[in-house]
C-alpha cells in the first residue's frame, strides 16, 4: 500500500510540473500577443483594407490577409484557453 502510494505521489508531483511548464509556455505566447500580436493583427487589418481599397491588392491577397491578423487572433485565443484549462488542472491537483 506504501508503495503504490509514493508512486502515486511521483506521478502527481510529475503531472504538477509537467503543467507548470505549460502554464509558462502559454503565459509567453500571451504575452507576445498582448504586446506585440495584438497591434501586428490590426496592422495587418488596417494595411489590407486600404491596400484593397486603393486597388494595391487583389482580393485573394486581401482575404489572405485578413486570414493571417485572425489566425494571430485565433492562436491567442486557443493559448489563453489553454492557460486557463492549465490552471483548472493545477488547482485541482493542489487540493488533492
Amino acid at each position: 500500500m506504501t508503495h503504490e502510494f509514493e508512486n502515486y505521489k511521483i506521478k502527481l508531483q510529475s503531472r504538477y510540473n509537467a503543467l507548470l511548464t505549460d502554464l509558462k509556455k502559454y503565459r509567453e505566447t500571451i504575452d507576445y500577443y498582448e504586446t506585440t500580436g495584438k497591434n501586428l493583427s490590426k496592422e495587418l487589418t488596417k494595411t489590407a483594407s486600404k491596400a484593397f481599397k486603393s486597388g494595391e491588392i487583389d482580393f485573394l491577397e486581401y482575404v489572405q490577409l485578413l486570414e493571417s491578423a485572425k489566425n494571430i487572433e485565433i492562436n491567442y485565443l486557443q493559448n489563453l484557453m489553454k492557460y486557463n484549462n492549465t490552471v483548472l488542472e493545477i488547482n485541482y491537483l493542489s487540493f488533492q
